[in-house]
């Protein structure tokens, strides 16, 4: 059978390699940011400054991604190839994936199409995010208005493989221009290493078939063991 990783019923290992770890860096992000903002007020009259310092009242406009019919099965074509190769243990070249070609499988996901954008360079995956909180954040008598606002920001990660999973280092994370404390930073990486999908049998078992995964000029590359 033919797989589509432009399709959520025909989800490819690739196509949820990206998607875990976009949509669970998301989720890391959004959560943690929320936890760490209220495990940052020292003081109640700090609260609203707080919430003021990590949200925006407006989202990040991202421009829809739009895969055409032929540039997908060109993919399949690849990943198809790719994939029988590896099964046979016979795989010599690499399957690269473009950041437009990430970005097509990210826009078949509702969750994340108007919400991540992802870019290649300098050997780190950047991921673009704009967040919505739907809920104020409260301290005893004390609130934070947040509901309406957003989180927006930029992650930059290193993904790498480790003998039982994919590792992903978190080496910067910008909100409004500017990155957050080593403290907040550190924190973050925390949440992101207690991932249990990380490490998970499915992610390990294809991760195994891979001697590396790096992001190389504008690609990401999977490349097979020899």
């Amino acid at each position: 059978m033919s797989h589509d990783p432009f399709r959520n019923e025909e989800a490819s290992p690739v196509a949820r390699w990206g998607n875990r770890l976009l949509l669970g860096l998301f989720g890391v992000v959004a959560a943690a940011m929320l936890v760490l903002i209220t495990l940052s007020f020292v003081m109640p009259p700090m609260l609203q400054g707080m919430v003021d310092d990590f949200t925006e009242a407006e989202p990040i406009a991202f421009e829809a991604v739009e895969v055409s019919e032929a540039e997908r099965e060109d993919f399949e074509r690849r990943y198809d190839a790719f994939e029988a190769a590896v099964a046979l243990s016979e795989a010599r070249e690499p399957l690269e994936i473009s950041e437009r070609e990430m970005n097509g499988l990210l826009a078949q996901s509702d969750d994340a199409a108007e919400r991540v954008r992802v870019e290649f360079r300098d050997g780190l995956l950047h991921a673009q995010m704009s967040i919505p909180v739907d809920s104020d954040l409260e301290i005893g008598p004390w609130r934070g208005h947040m509901r309406g606002l957003y989180l927006n920001g930029v992650a930059a990660l290193k993904p790498s493989l480790e003998s039982d999973g994919l590792s992903v280092t978190l080496t910067d994370f910008v909100v409004k221009g500017e990155s957050v404390p080593g403290w907040i930073h550190s924190l973050l990486q925390h949440e992101i290493d207690r991932l249990d999908w990380l490490h998970s049998e499915d992610v390990a078992d294809a991760v195994s078939k891979l001697e590396s995964i790096r992001i190389e000029g504008d690609r990401l590359v999977l490349r097979p063991k020899r």
